[in-house]
C-alpha cells in the first residue's frame, strides 16, 4: 500500500503519471514484438505477451485479444508503421569537404571563402559548419604558422564572430548546435619533462636512423628483423611515457580543464536537443554545464540530452538510467520522447513495474 507521504512525494517529483496498461500475473512481455512507441496517444499502446503455456496475446486500444499459437500469428495484430523513439535532431553538416567553399592551391594550401570574405591559407581544414542562413561558421583548421613554435601543425578554432582560437595539442572533432551558434572542442595534451623531452628527441633522431638503414639495406633476413624489433622496444623505453591531459576550448575564447578522463566520444562535449548554445560535458566524475561543475556524474555515457524552453532546467538519458537537474533519477524507461507544448518542454517515459503495470510519466523541463 502506498503511504501518503509516498504519494505527496511522487505528485512533486513528476507532473502526470497513469497506469496505461495491468497485464495478468503468469504473462510476460515480449519487447520486441510489441509497439510502446505511441505510448502517449490514447489508445495506442500495444502490447504482446505469452504466458507459461506458450499462449500470447495482444493488448491493443484497450482491448485484449487472442490466445494465439504462435507470436507470428500475435503480430499480425499489432501495427508496427508509426511511431519512433525520440531522438536528438541532426546536427549542420560538415562541409569541410565542400569545394563551392574550401579551396587548395598549387602549394596544397587551403582558404576557405564565405560570405565574400577568404580565410587562410591553412595546411588542413578538420571541420566547417555554417548556419542555416549562411551568417554565422566555425571552422577547425590546421594553421601554417607555428604559433606554439613546436615544430607541430598548430590548430585553432576559427569563425567570422570570434577571434581566432590558438589550441595547445591534438584536437578531436569539433562540435556545434543545431543554429550554429557556439562550437566546443576537446584536445589531447601530452606533458613531458625536460629529460622525458630530450628522450623523445633522441628517440625520433634513432627511429629516422632505423627506418634509413631498412630502406637502403632491401629485405631483411627474419633474424635481422627480430634484432630492428628489440631496437625499436629499446627506443619506446628510453623516451618515457607522456602524462595525457585534455584541455576544452569553446569557440567564444574559453578553455576549461585540464582533465584526466578519456570518455571524449560522439555525445561528450555535447548541445543536446533546443541547445540554444548551452553545451555539457562529462569530465572527472562530474557533468559540466557550460564548462561549469553541476553535479557528480560517474556514469562516462550520454544517449540523449534535452534543454527546457527557457533557464538551464535539463534532462539527460545515460543506458542506465534518466537524470533531471532538479535531482530526480529514474531507471531507464521502455520508451521515452519529448514534446514542446505551450511554450514548455516535456519529457514523458513508459516504464514496466512490477513486471506487469506500464505507467506512463510526464515532468516538465
Amino acid at each position: 500500500m502506498i503511504t501518503l507521504l509516498a504519494f505527496l512525494l511522487v505528485i512533486k517529483i513528476v507532473d502526470a503519471q497513469e497506469v496505461l496498461l495491468s497485464i495478468p500475473v503468469g504473462e510476460q512481455l515480449l519487447h520486441a514484438e510489441s509497439n510502446l512507441s505511441l505510448f502517449d496517444q490514447q489508445g495506442k499502446l500495444q502490447v504482446c505477451t505469452v504466458d507459461k503455456n506458450g499462449k500470447y496475446f495482444v493488448y491493443s486500444g484497450g482491448k485484449k485479444s487472442g490466445p494465439y499459437s504462435s507470436a507470428q500469428k500475435a503480430t499480425a495484430n499489432i501495427d508496427y508503421g508509426s511511431g519512433s523513439d525520440d531522438s536528438s535532431p541532426e546536427g549542420p553538416g560538415n562541409e569541410a569537404y565542400n569545394e563551392q567553399l574550401v579551396k587548395m592551391d598549387g602549394n596544397g594550401l587551403i582558404k576557405i571563402n564565405i560570405g565574400g570574405k577568404s580565410y587562410g591559407p591553412f595546411v588542413q581544414i578538420r571541420d566547417l559548419f555554417r548556419s542555416s542562413d549562411g551568417k554565422r561558421f566555425f571552422a577547425l583548421v590546421g594553421s601554417d604558422v607555428d604559433e606554439n613554435d613546436d615544430g607541430l601543425t598548430d590548430f585553432k578554432i576559427i569563425s567570422n564572430v570570434h577571434p581566432d582560437v590558438v589550441l595547445e595539442g591534438e584536437p578531436y572533432d569539433l562540435r556545434t548546435d543545431q543554429q550554429v551558434s557556439m562550437a566546443v572542442v576537446v584536445s589531447k595534451c601530452e606533458k613531458r619533462s625536460d629529460d622525458q623531452q630530450e628522450a623523445m628527441t633522441d628517440y625520433n633522431a634513432k627511429m629516422e636512423e632505423i627506418m634509413a638503414r631498412m630502406q637502403e639495406g632491401g629485405e631483411m633476413s627474419l633474424e635481422q628483423l627480430a634484432q630492428m624489433g628489440k631496437e625499436l622496444e629499446g627506443l619506446e623505453q628510453e623516451s618515457g611515457y607522456a602524462s595525457v591531459e585534455y584541455i576544452v576550448y569553446t569557440a567564444d575564447g574559453k578553455h576549461f580543464g585540464p582533465f584526466t578522463s578519456d570518455n571524449w566520444n560522439m555525445q561528450n562535449p555535447g548541445f543536446g536537443s533546443n541547445s540554444k548554445g548551452r553545451w555539457y560535458m562529462l569530465a572527472d566524475g562530474k557533468l559540466y554545464i557550460n564548462g561549469k561543475a553541476s553535479i557528480n556524474f560517474d556514469n562516462t555515457e550520454v544517449s540523449g540530452f534535452w534543454w527546457a524552453s527557457n533557464g538551464n532546467n535539463f534532462a539527460l538519458a545515460t543506458y542506465d538510467e534518466l537524470v533531471f537537474s532538479t535531482g530526480e533519477r529514474y531507471p531507464y524507461p521502455l520508451q521515452f520522447k519529448v514534446t514542446g507544448e505551450n511554450g514548455q518542454t516535456i519529457l514523458k517515459w513508459l516504464m514496466l513495474e512490477q513486471e506487469r503495470k506500464f505507467v506512463a510519466y510526464q515532468k516538465k523541463l
